[in-house]
């Protein structure tokens, strides 16, 4: 399952999502955490609070699928996946192995996060972007 939130799909109280246009900038992030809970959460504040982003929440199941469709600037993921590395300039593996801790990488550089918090989230996007062309 697959729901936008951003410049490409508009989402208002009680309707469904629609789409407004159909092009899909290198603006945009993918979040592809379990359980869908935090991936819904996680997907709502950074739409939220980054308005110019195109905030993609996916099941982990399709997130092969979203890469290609979308070329993301960052994943945000719960499950290491080895592709991810080689498709996008950067990505967010969080809690991995059930610890309280993030691994990023963006471009060559990886760094640990201890307890991370969505403000890291936000850090870590808005370095991801200045990794994309205009």
């Amino acid at each position: 399952m697959i729901r936008r939130v951003g410049p490409t799909l508009e989402a208002q109280r009680g309707h469904e999502l629609r789409p407004r246009e159909l092009h899909v900038s290198n603006r945009s992030v993918l979040v592809a955490v379990e359980p869908f809970t935090y991936r819904d959460a996680i997907t709502d504040s950074l739409a939220l609070l980054r308005p110019g982003a195109n905030v993609v929440a996916v099941d982990p199941a399709d997130l092969a699928a979203a890469l290609v469709a979308h070329h993301p600037a960052l994943v945000i993921l719960s499950d290491p996946a080895s592709a991810v590395g080689a498709e996008v300039p950067a990505w967010v593996l969080l809690y991995p192995s059930g610890a309280n801790r993030a691994v990023a990488a963006l471009g060559s550089t990886r760094e640990e996060i201890n307890q991370p918090r969505l403000t890291d989230l936000l850090a870590l996007l808005d370095r991801a972007f200045t990794l994309v062309a205009p």
